[in-house]
């Protein structure tokens, strides 16, 4: 499956420049309440390092680029270069997406052919690959599938603006964390996803770049479908856009791969005052609620579920006061069970027909 999360230059707006969409990434792994993630598609162009110099992952100029960290992190030209105002991770990320991406013990291998010492495990939140994980047969299963392709930006030369990248679609070389056979030079993938333990120079200006993170799962409250996900189905008739919130919905059957995430907003203070409610289905409820966010884009939502997850969802009101009356119907079509209703604030950033691919934020 693919989670988009995130935004980056990518297409061509075609005046020259390049347009910021969404980043599609490609869950790798979903273990331990995380879901390992790496970028679909080639989405920088970026040196491992900006000195011809004995090099690590930790020391490396690409690291400090990434997670966005000062001159100590790396030994690249005379003193190091201070990436805490212009890195990968502060402009791919919000600072509520930025909270979700987990710290990972980024494990630094030896290269296993040459020897070449790996270095010092990190910490980091946004990382390369290692030889061993881009190897790995539970994340890919053969040389093709590691095959990654430029986006438009990439294709022009990314950040160094080099032009010597593939075209647009085609598939470029990706630097991995992993020293190559030397300890100037370190690995990464081929254009025909075969992994290339012997290395390139860290100074080449012409590797792309492929980020990869761990997200916390604790901070996701739900997911949706990338597209469509939060408005009733085309075929029900139901619009579930524009300035005015509508019906609860029921939450249709999705047997797509692609998704988005509605994360968990710890500076929204919201609640609702009653702490119990009684309605049949078709019925309406009054709820009084303190501390909404209002403001475009902004809603009380509901879902109503049941042992099995999420079963409605709805944006029912887009408040004008933080303190109010909210008034829910309970959806007649619902069936015979035990149920709990959940009341939110939330930021929802799908537009009129949830197709923008944005992450949305709630209480």
């Amino acid at each position: 499956d693919n989670i988009y999360f995130g935004t980056y230059q990518q297409s061509s707006d075609g005046s020259g420049g390049y347009n910021t969409d969404p980043i599609k990434w490609r869950v790798l792994e979903n273990a331990d309440g995380q879901l390992f993630l790496l970028s679909d598609q080639n989405l920088d162009v970026f040196q491992y390092h900006t000195d011809n110099e004995s090099v690590t992952w930790e020391t490396s100029t690409m690291r400090s680029w990434l997670n966005g960290y000062d001159a100590s992190h790396n030994t690249g030209g005379d003193s190091g270069i201070d990436y805490t105002s212009d890195n990968f991770i502060g402009t791919a990320f919000s600072a509520k997406e930025q909270a979700a991406i987990a710290d990972t013990e980024v494990f630094n291998d030896d290269n296993p052919t040459y020897g070449t010492e790996g270095g010092n495990n990190t910490t980091d939140q946004i990382f390369l690959l290692s030889i061993a994980e881009a190897q790995n047969s539970s994340y890919f299963a053969d040389n093709s599938s590691r095959i990654a392709t430029n986006t438009a930006y990439v294709a022009g030369g990314g950040k160094l603006g080099s032009s010597y990248m593939n075209g647009v679609g085609e598939a470029d070389y990706w630097w991995l964390r992993s020293p190559g056979d030397l300890d100037h030079r370190a690995a990464g993938v081929s254009v025909d996803g075969g992994v290339g333990r012997y290395g390139h120079s860290v100074r080449i200006a012409y590797n792309a770049v492929r980020p990869a993170f761990n997200l916390d799962l604790t901070s996701v409250l739900f997911t949706s479908a990338a597209v469509g996900g939060k408005i009733p189905a085309a075929s029900s008739g139901g619009n579930q856009g524009g300035e005015a919130a509508d019906a609860i919905f029921e939450i249709g059957d999705y047997d797509g791969s692609e998704w988005k995430l509605t994360l968990l907003d710890n500076s929204r203070n919201f609640a609702v005052t009653e702490e119990a409610a009684s309605g049949k289905p078709g019925d309406t409820i009054t709820l009084n609620y303190t501390g909404a966010t209002t403001g475009e884009n902004e809603y009380i939502s509901v879902i109503i579920a049941d042992s099995s997850g999420a079963q409605y969802y709805g944006r029912v009101a887009q408040p004008t006061a933080t303190d109010g009356k909210v008034e829910i119907t309970i959806p007649s079509g619902l069936a015979d069970g035990t149920y709990t209703l959940y009341v939110f604030s939330e930021q929802y950033n799908g537009g009129e027909q949830d197709d923008t691919k944005l992450t949305d934020y709630a209480s």
